[in-house]
């Protein structure tokens, strides 16, 4: 079932007293697509509503049983929403909100249709990825789980309990690492191609990156980016930069920074499509630039679908979320 609505105000969605966030976000990984699930679906039951942001059409899905809806992964090709159906409201200012954002896992198809996750997968979800080429789908259980999920075969491997999965942007542009979450902020999870060797060493912290840091995705194979947090060591007063950090020797680089919001808020969650955060750090030269010449029709691509990072978080008005200061702490064949 399919249900299309011209453009709304997404604050329809929110849930008044977190600070009317608008509810779980997540931006598609071509920058033109942004999921809102919701918080607390008190009076009607929870859907995911998917808007277009080039028309601004919007495509809801059929309607869930639970009282909540958080989008959690995108299929690489844009298509596909994995989200978490929990039977209670969710508060994601809580202290333990991470812990708590957990619920059965569905896909949702363009056209609004919801399915399940193939026999055996894990019942219950609290973080998912994609691989790049989306054959495989990392799915973190509430207990800290990680199982690799074949997305053509069904088949499933259990990595054990390696860390948590961070976001949907976890996995490394070349298919080899998932960047996790365990002793350190951001810890380097080798798959070894779809092998990960569960009874080795653990995932090695990735140098450079900081408690303050947030993970925000990958700006090249070797190349993470962080958002670093208000506070002692956050940067200029006023704004929260954008780093870029070369996990193999800790070297940082500025790409960009996010104004702090008027009063007593500021921002705690940024999504930004992998290839702008590509062409930031090239363009700041935190990664080596491309040895290939893109040619007209590769520049008419980043043109539609990568926008400088400053023009990117301005984007992300739909994909962030305000925090209180105070309380801070390809396609696949089978699955898209």
């Amino acid at each position: 079932m399919t249900r299309r609505s011209a453009p709304a105000d997404p604050l329809e969605r929110s849930y008044r007293r977190w600070l009317r966030d608008p509810g779980a976000m997540l931006l598609s990984p071509d920058g033109r697509r942004v999921a809102v699930g919701r918080y607390d679906a008190a009076d009607t039951a929870p859907d995911v509503a998917v808007q277009d942001l080039t028309t601004g059409d919007v495509t809801r899905s059929a309607a869930l049983s639970g009282r909540a809806v958080l989008p959690l992964a995108w299929s690489p090709d844009s298509s596909t929403v994995l989200a978490a159906v929990r039977r209670a409201a969710w508060n994601p200012y809580a202290g333990d909100a991470d812990q708590t954002a957990s619920g059965v896992p569905v896909l949702v198809g363009p056209d609004g249709a919801v399915r399940p996750l193939p026999t055996g997968a894990p019942q219950e979800v609290a973080a998912a990825a994609y691989s790049p080429d989306g054959r495989r789908l990392a799915l973190q259980t509430p207990e800290g789980e990680v199982v690799l999920l074949d997305t053509t075969t069904g088949e499933l491997q259990d990595l054990g309990p390696v860390g948590r999965v961070l976001g949907a942007s976890a996995w490394s542009p070349d298919g080899l690492h998932l960047a996790v979450r365990r002793t350190c902020a951001v810890q380097l999870l080798d798959v070894d191609g779809g092998a990960a060797r569960s009874d080795g060493p653990g995932p090695a912290c990735a140098p450079g990156v900081t408690a303050a840091d947030g993970f925000v995705g990958w700006a090249g194979p070797r190349t993470v980016a962080v958002l670093v947090g208000p506070g002692p060591g956050g940067g200029d007063p006023g704004s929260q930069p954008v780093v870029a950090v070369d996990v193999d020797g800790g070297a940082r680089t500025v790409l960009s920074a996010v104004p702090d919001a008027p009063g007593d808020v500021a921002v705690s969650r940024l999504q930004v499509p992998q290839p702008a955060l590509a062409a930031a750090a090239e363009r700041a030269g935190a990664v080596p630039a491309p040895r290939y010449e893109r040619g007209r029709s590769s520049a008419m691509l980043l043109a539609l679908g990568v926008v400088p990072l400053a023009g990117a978080v301005g984007l992300l008005v739909a994909a962030a979320a305000t925090l209180r200061r105070g309380r801070r702490g390809g396609s696949s064949p089978g699955l898209s």
